[in-house]
């Protein structure tokens, strides 16, 4: 599943933001947020609480994880402060994305939100707001940044660099020259 595109990451943030209602556009943004942001699984985003999300000493936007992968993820600069924005009124026991929902083991938490706005939703050059896409946005975003693969493998929660080479494939391309310095040790 290919990363969405800047142009298409710009029109999901809007849509997120312009949705009537605040419980939509709180969801809406959360989901983004934790996909795009912090890189979350549905089945690490399901169990996020009011309290997991957090201001770190820096003003990092910080996110707990619990489950099988538990871990602390630090929130990309350009969404931290949505996410603490949209996450500053929610109880602390509450869950932060559908905090309706009862069946949290459900996999289609996400899909099934996303399913109830068809025409709120749209499309962007055919292509409808996927949880898994915004995941693989993040870490392809990641590994595009020169993040060292055990950063990224530990932020994602993924346990083996087999699990990355599926993303290989939508890296950025490199000049002839820069692998060059890189194995020479050249300062770039």
């Amino acid at each position: 599943m290919a990363p969405y595109p800047p142009s298409e990451v710009a029109h999901w943030l809007i849509w997120a933001q312009s949705l009537p209602t605040e419980a939509q556009r709180r969801n809406a943004c959360l989901l983004f947020c934790l996909g795009i942001g912090c890189g979350l699984a549905v089945e690490d985003l399901v169990y996020v609480q009011g309290q997991d999300i957090s201001e770190g000493p820096t003003g990092r936007a910080l996110v707990k994880i619990h489950g099988r992968r538990p871990r602390t993820v630090v929130c990309r600069y350009a969404y931290e402060e949505l996410l603490l924005a949209q996450a500053a009124d929610i109880p602390a026991d509450a869950y932060v994305f559908r905090p309706d929902w009862q069946n949290r083991t459900s996999k289609h938490i996400a899909s099934d939100w996303l399913a109830k706005y068809p025409r709120l939703i749209g499309r962007c050059d055919g292509a409808v707001l996927q949880s898994q896409r915004l995941r693989t946005t993040w870490l392809v975003g990641l590994l595009n940044a020169g993040i060292p693969l055990q950063v990224t493998l530990k932020a994602s929660g993924l346990a083996t660099l087999h699990s990355l080479s599926r993303y290989l494939v939508f890296l950025h391309d490199v000049s002839e020259a820069e692998p060059s310095d890189l194995f020479r040790g050249v300062a770039a």
